[in-house]
């Protein structure tokens, strides 16, 4: 008489499991990199973007005007005076100062994010400067 033992229990080895959580780390050490630098790139062109919206909105208020926005600190009195829709989300500093032409600037310093971007009446894209000496512009 021949007796045959059946093992019906399948299950996962501990070595395939370390295997899984192993790639699992090496792919999230990918991405995790790769997803910070997309949104660095995302809040960089919102930047560029709301600075030349600034431009062309003080370039049609000087056609009607004759002169620039002076100044405005606040996303409101930025509003107000270019009749603008601008979000105050807490996120970024504004500014307009204006001598003879004028200088818009957007900064931005939270969550690793430490840049100040610029653009005046003359310039076509608006130029970066680093806040710290950690982050870099692009």
């Amino acid at each position: 008489m021949k007796i045959t033992l059946k093992n019906t229990k399948k299950a996962f080895t501990l070595l395939e499991l370390i295997v899984v959580v192993v790639i699992i780390g090496i792919l999230s050490g990918i991405m995790v990199p790769s997803y910070n630098r997309a949104r660095e790139r995302a809040i960089d062109k919102q930047a560029k973007s709301i600075l030349s919206l600034l431009r062309s909105a003080q370039r049609s208020y000087k056609m009607e005007t004759g002169n620039y926005v002076t100044s405005g600190s606040t996303v409101s009195a930025i509003n107000s005076a270019l009749n603008l829709d601008l979000v105050d989300d807490g996120n970024w500093g504004y500014g307009i100062s204006s001598t003879n032409g004028f200088t818009a600037t957007m900064s931005r310093n939270k969550g690793g994010y430490n840049r100040k971007w610029t653009i005046d009446a003359n310039n076509v894209n608006a130029t970066c400067s680093a806040l710290s000496p950690s982050t870099t512009c692009p």
